[in-house]
């Protein structure tokens, strides 16, 4: 049987993690709706994307922690 604080740990973990993906899906959707290619805004494109992504490491690192502080 799993105890309170294990559960918590798991939902909070699943939480977080489709949150990103959720934020993720909308960043990819947003830039697939501009329709001009200019160099302006696949440079912003490629940052949001690099921001997010340096984000997502972040929040693996949280995910990490909250399991290490379980075990």
């Amino acid at each position: 049987m799993i105890s309170d604080s294990i559960f918590l740990v798991y939902l909070a973990s699943a939480l977080l993690i489709l949150s990103y993906v959720l934020v993720g899906f909308g960043i990819v959707k947003r830039i697939a709706q501009w329709s001009s290619n200019s160099p302006d805004k696949r440079a912003i494109s490629l940052a949001v994307i690099f921001i997010y992504l340096l984000s997502v490491f972040e929040v693996i690192d949280i995910v990490n922690d909250l399991f290490h502080l379980i075990s």
